[in-house]
């Protein structure tokens, strides 16, 4: 392994001269040109021909331990979920959000009629924490622990069936 003195022919230490090259070692190591492990950051595309392996699993594959798909088609994932936490979310799903501006979190229907699809918010949680239910201006079916909100009459109304 080079040492780290200066070279006498260009009067700089082997890392200031060989910054940019690259070693890989004998457990796949990526080193830099002095032995130093460094990992690559890409600022553009990557495109590979072989697979990429994380921890010795294959990425994309349903040993992944990301998400798996059952034979319907349907995605999904045995740990938590977080969104927007930094690490270790503590429920199924686990959503934060340091927004002042924007709503934390919503539940949007959409509906065609004549041609004519509308988009309305059902339930969402907004940028101060308030619960907000989508206004019906019909009643929706009777369904027992239910609640919802009539627009017209400005009233909430619950299901006891």
């Amino acid at each position: 392994m080079p040492t780290e003195g200066p070279d006498s022919l260009t009067g700089k230490t082997p890392s200031e001269t060989y910054q940019n090259l690259l070693q890989i070692n004998d457990d796949n190591e990526l080193l830099n040109g002095i032995g130093g492990e460094v990992s690559p950051v890409i600022g553009g595309n990557l495109n590979v021909t072989g697979q990429i392996f994380k921890n010795g699993v294959e990425v994309g594959t349903s040993n992944d331990n990301f998400w798996s798909q059952n034979t319907d088609g349907e995605i999904y994932r045995s740990s938590n979920v977080g969104v927007g936490v930094g690490s270790n979310p503590e429920a199924k799903l686990e959503v934060n959000s340091d927004s002042t501006t924007e709503d934390f979190f919503i539940v949007k229907k959409t509906t065609e009629s004549g041609g004519v699809t509308s988009t309305k918010d059902v339930f969402k949680i907004n940028n101060e924490g308030t619960m907000v239910l989508g206004g019906n201006s019909t009643a929706p079916t009777v369904t027992e622990g239910a609640i919802y909100y009539d627009s017209t009459e400005k009233e909430f109304y619950l299901g006891k069936g």
